[in-house]
């Protein structure tokens, strides 16, 4: 019982939202996260495929030794166990 209330406590904590406003998302700037000083964060969050699916797009800036600043995407889903 307490298992199954600390994954729906996880689930509804994650706010909708470009970029996310929820603590676990937030958008963290150049500088900010620890022991990376040279990467950014942005946690884009939608309500998809299913009223009780997220899709978390997660994307990480950083800036090569040389040119501009370049970026690693990565998605995926997750589903309230009960809605």
């Amino acid at each position: 019982m307490e298992r199954k209330h600390r994954r729906r406590r996880g689930y509804s904590t994650i706010t909708i939202g470009s970029p996310s406003a929820a603590a676990c998302c937030a958008q963290e700037a150049y500088n900010t996260i620890a022991g990376y000083p040279g990467y950014r964060r942005v946690v884009n969050v939608t309500a998809a495929p299913t009223a009780n699916t997220l899709n978390i797009q997660v994307q990480v800036f950083y800036r090569p030794l040389s040119g501009s600043e370049a970026q690693v995407q990565m998605q995926t889903l997750i589903v309230n166990p009960a809605p």
